[in-house]
């Protein structure tokens, strides 16, 4: 039997949820070991647990991959859990590290795996719902002009409901523009503080998402919600190849508010643009042709 274990945040973990669902088709006995701390647990539980058997270990495991090169660790899972073999999965060693994934013994490839939606299979009824994910502690990762986005998308999108979770304390305290809280729109909807299950729960009914690489993003992203993700990492190779589960859903993150809204109406309100590069998308949008929707119509 082979142990399966994902570690770190909860970006981190679903890559080893990835594995398991390509393990699973091929009938591989297996046990999803999740390392992290317990908030993250009790999200992917909530998640995913109807669909993966979790088991929570220590998450010294895999502070500093600790179980790369640590015997003892081994030793004592594969007792534990009556394992002769393991696997460690995290995107910043991506298939590299010792414990890695035997790719060619189940026939898999880094793309394979990365593409791969655990919960493609799953109903979630949908309402008109804008999901603005846009929370981070990461430095470098909180979009500049949160409260102009905001209120740019609910006069374009005034029919729907723009979904913004204020989350003040994630690991470490968050600082936002003190004017967000001030907007005053009808459709807005800024959530302050949430209990990260009911945040989910609303994710699951959004027609749509607009992210920075957080963990709602790659959680979206297994909810099969067509992303927008405001990339702090935007063009660095290393970091498209680790994180980005579809880098065509991405864009600098320095983009000007009024093209990243004029960008999600149209994903929203065209829904052929979700089937095309942002990337395109944006520079038709500031091309100053105003005409562009029209090349996405037929005529019969």
């Amino acid at each position: 039997m082979l142990l399966n274990i994902g570690g770190h945040g909860l970006g981190d973990c679903l890559l080893s949820l990835q594995i398991s669902q390509l393990l699973t088709v091929q009938g591989v006995e297996h046990k999803n070991l999740i390392s992290t701390r317990q908030e993250i647990y009790d999200v992917l539980r909530y998640v995913f647990g109807n669909k993966f058997e979790l088991y929570k270990i220590d998450e010294s495991v895999s502070e500093d991959n600790a179980i790369e090169n640590n015997f003892q660790i081994l030793s004592d899972l594969k007792y534990e859990y009556n394992a002769d073999n393991v696997c460690y999965n995290v995107p910043d060693l991506l298939f590299t590290n010792p414990l890695s994934l035997e790719l060619n013994k189940y026939n898999l490839s880094p793309q394979v795996i990365k593409k791969t939606r655990v919960l493609s299979d799953e109903y979630f009824e949908k309402d008109k719902i804008v999901y603005c994910g846009l929370a981070t502690n990461t430095n470098g990762y909180l979009y500049h002009d949160i409260g102009n986005l905001l209120s740019s998308l609910c006069d374009k999108l005034s029919d729907y409901t723009i979904y913004f979770p204020y989350v003040t304390h994630w690991v470490r305290d968050i600082k936002y523009d003190d004017n967000i809280l001030k907007i005053n729109k009808p459709n807005l909807w800024i959530d302050e503080n949430p209990n990260f299950n009911n945040s989910m729960d609303i994710l699951k009914k959004s027609v749509y998402g607009v992210f920075t690489c957080n963990g709602p993003s790659h959680v979206a992203y297994h909810m099969n919600i067509p992303r927008l993700i405001l990339d702090p990492q935007f063009h660095r190779v290393v970091w498209m190849s680790r994180w980005k589960e579809d880098y065509e859903e991405c864009i600098d993150i320095s983009t000007d508010y009024n093209s990243v809204s004029e960008l999600i109406y149209s994903n929203v309100t065209v829904p052929q643009t979700t089937m095309i590069d942002r990337k395109i998308i944006l520079n038709m949008i500031q091309s100053q042709n105003k005409n562009w929707h029209s090349l996405f119509y037929f005529k019969y």
